[in-house]
């Protein structure tokens, strides 16, 4: 089994978290200026998921008061049309992350910057959970937050994860993906197939790609605190009571097959 789908379900669970305690925070128009470049990307996103299955996209209403910023009707393919809008929306989301670091921040990549394993802990690995909090520590200055464009970049990818919350039909939708992709990785490595592609240290290996892992450990962390940002909301009873009512199963107006 993979240390990469684990992080990917995981990063599912955060991003479900998200969007189950950020309720209506994004419809309102001071918060859509406030959060308007992840925003608008996850709605590309969204845009060029329903085009690839065919789901109807609906209104598009950027600055209206209590509307959804982009607001879409249901994946007609039935059963797997979920999981596969999903796995378009996750893996763009990535890519995009991956693309903002390399143009922004560049040297982010050689900074060694890194989630902890889960599964596997070789001898003298670095990548454990208490190296990994240590290296956040280090954080600040791998991301260049004294300049400008660091911080632009740090508030991108911040406002990303916070839109790219999930509801809960999507959050099943992911995980069942995932455990799909889990399963089968754990029975053909029962019966003794190496499935080292799915490692991302057979990519490091092969094509040296420090920035992917780098970029997505970046990217899960600061979806970690987007989600503690939108608990702490919960706790402002002003903040609060502008965030209800609670939204149906397709927060920011989703409404995809199989909610």
């Amino acid at each position: 089994m993979s240390d990469t789908i684990i992080w990917l379900g995981l990063w599912a669970l955060v991003l479900w978290g998200i969007g189950y305690f950020r309720l209506n925070l994004l419809v309102r128009r001071t918060t859509k200026i406030i959060f308007l470049p992840g925003i608008a990307i996850e709605a590309l996103i969204r845009s060029i998921a329903c085009l690839a299955t065919g789901t109807p996209i609906e209104k598009f209403r950027p600055l209206e008061d209590h509307q959804p910023f982009l607001r879409t009707g249901r994946c007609p393919v039935k059963r797997i049309g979920v999981p596969i809008v999903m796995a378009i929306r996750m893996a763009l989301t990535f890519l995009v992350g991956l693309a903002l670091m390399e143009l922004m921040l560049p040297e982010f990549s050689e900074s060694g910057f890194g989630l902890p394993t889960i599964l596997y802990h070789p001898a003298g690995a670095s990548d454990t959970a208490s190296g990994f909090f240590a290296s956040l520590g280090d954080l600040p200055g791998a991301l260049r937050l004294g300049t400008l464009l660091g911080w632009l970049a740090v508030y991108t990818l911040f406002t990303l994860a916070l839109a790219t919350g999930l509801s809960s039909g999507e959050f099943f939708a992911a995980v069942w993906g995932w455990s799909g992709v889990l399963g089968l990785s754990w029975l053909v490595n029962w019966l003794g197939v190496k499935l080292e592609f799915l490692s991302r240290g057979w990519f490091l290996r092969s094509w040296y790609l420090h920035e992917c892992w780098a970029s997505f450990s970046l990217l899960v962390t600061l979806s970690a605190f987007a989600l503690i940002f939108v608990m702490t909301l919960h706790a402002l009873p002003n903040l609060a009571t502008k965030m209800k009512p609670k939204p149906t199963s397709a927060p920011q107006g989703m409404a995809v097959g199989g909610n």
